[in-house]
């Protein structure tokens, strides 16, 4: 016959004791339940600390996998498939002094851009993956780009987004990060002929050759560029929503420097007027755009008729291994737009002039915020 025996921990049991087991148990439950455990950052007060087991898990069980969130001093959160921790501060000190209203509104500045130039900038730093570590580049380029205009003159960069605004404002945006060096520089144009692009290459192109009788391969070896090269056109008008010196929107462009399939690098490119002919069924929107040339300068004109934040070019390029290879390229502003912007201390100021509630730093915001 098989015999079961309610067990308790020893040290519960006293040596010749004769009280029954319940009696134990009983005694047992009343220890268990005395027991407090430290009280959790949660709010929820004092928990049996053999009852919760909240104190090593967040969402998900560290122990048996991945876990996310946050509990007590310490986050969790998953990163290239590996577990992450790091500390969190308890009690954050933000008195909003204009010091850290400044730091603020380069960062504002920078994530208002990045979702103007996502589609574009989510994917255009070679050697880097698209997504979240794409994002991760952007702001490191451009944090450090801002915070440069900052400190050489930021009374004189009037491109800063105050708090509650939002869009693309006229900055040299870093947009893309790459090894090909294409025989290009272009600038901002603005005249009785369009907005858009004026690219100065080093090369010329051969005599008597004019828009109409241009060939791919004459273009190619103009730009710098192998036949197969995508060139990606972006421009962003100025928004006409509000009145702001900002936009809320990328139009883009895409321009395969190959004919279509078959077709010989002696064919024509461009009409008479300007516009690309040749139906390479990879080009995109091309019919927005309008080019002159002459021996040593392309203007590439944009559709749009309302005034222009600014334009660039990407170069792309399908390496032998399948990847994609990209040229460096800085987003080109109408200085005209930027005088319309805040400075960074006006845009700090938007937020720093709210402040109601009383502060000990409070003369100390009205000069630089220097009172840490």
């Amino acid at each position: 016959m098989l015999k079961f025996r309610l067990g308790f921990p020893p040290f519960l049991v006293r040596a010749g004791s004769e009280s029954c087991p319940f009696q134990r148990f009983s005694r047992y439950l009343r220890m268990v339940r005395s027991v407090k455990a430290p009280s959790l950052p949660s709010g929820r007060g004092l928990q049996p600390f053999i009852l919760n087991l909240s104190f090593i898990m967040a969402k998900g069980n560290m122990l048996l996998g991945f876990s996310r969130g946050s509990v007590g001093d310490l986050t969790f959160y998953r990163r290239n498939a590996q577990q992450i921790t790091r500390a969190r501060a308890r009690v954050v000190k933000n008195p909003k002094t204009l010091a850290q209203q400044m730091q603020r509104t380069i960062m504002r500045t920078s994530v208002e851009a990045y979702k103007i130039l996502k589609d574009i900038c989510d994917h255009s730093w070679e050697g880097v993956s698209y997504g979240a570590n794409s994002y991760a580049e952007f702001q490191k380029q451009n944090m450090a780009m801002l915070r440069r205009l900052a400190a050489a003159g930021g009374e004189n960069t009037k491109s800063f987004v105050p708090s509650g605004y939002n869009g693309l404002v006229a900055m040299p945006w870093v947009l893309s990060k790459g090894s090909i060096a294409w025989a290009g520089g272009y600038s901002f144009f603005e005249g009785s002929g369009g907005h858009g692009l004026t690219a100065s290459f080093e090369k010329t192109l051969p005599t008597a050759t004019t828009l109409q009788n241009a060939t791919y391969a004459q273009i190619v070896d103009f730009f710098g560029c192998q036949v197969g090269d995508q060139i990606t056109f972006m421009w962003s008008p100025k928004r006409v929503d509000i009145d702001e010196s900002s936009a809320n929107k990328l139009n883009l462009s895409r321009l395969i420097l190959s004919p279509s399939i078959g077709e010989p690098a002696e064919t024509q490119i461009f009409d008479a007027n300007g516009k690309v002919i040749n139906g390479n069924p990879l080009n995109e929107n091309v019919a927005a755009l309008t080019f002159s040339i002459d021996e040593q300068h392309m203007q590439i004109s944009f559709a749009d008729a309302e005034d222009f934040i600014g334009a660039a070019i990407i170069v792309s390029r399908r390496a032998s291994d399948g990847s994609w290879l990209r040229s460096p390229a800085t987003f080109v502003f109408n200085q005209q737009q930027q005088e319309g912007g805040y400075t960074l201390r006006q845009a700090s100021m938007v937020v720093a002039s709210d402040i109601t509630v009383s502060s000990d730093w409070f003369l100390n915001n009205a000069n630089e915020g220097s009172g840490e």
